[in-house]
C-alpha cells in the first residue's frame, strides 16, 4: 500500500521479502504492480526475489503492463545481477 517506513521496519526486524499471501503473490509483485520504486528497492536489499513468476507473472512483467518504467527498470536490473 506504499507504507515505505513501514515495509523498512518490518524488513529490519525479520519480515519474510518472499512471503507468499494465499494467492501466490509476494510483497515485491504488490509492490510491482503499484509501482512503488522504494519500496521494491527495500525488497531487493532484503532478498526478495525477482526471479519468482506467481499466478500472475514475475514483478518486472508486471510493473511494465501497469506502465511503471522506472520500476520495471530495477527488476530487470535485479534479475540480471
Amino acid at each position: 500500500n506504499g507504507h515505505t517506513g513501514t515495509v523498512k521496519l518490518l524488513l529490519e526486524n525479520g519480515a519474510d521479502p518472499n512471503n507468499q499471501t494465499s494467492t501466490g503473490t509476494t510483497p515485491l509483485i504488490g509492490a510491482a504492480i503499484s509501482g512503488h520504486t522504494e519500496i521494491i528497492k527495500y525488497l531487493i536489499d532484503y532478498e526478495a526475489d525477482p526471479h519468482f513468476k506467481g499466478p500472475l507473472g514475475k514483478a518486472s512483467g508486471l510493473a511494465q503492463s501497469k506502465g511503471h518504467t522506472e520500476a520495471y527498470k530495477i527488476l530487470i536490473e535485479a534479475e540480471n545481477d
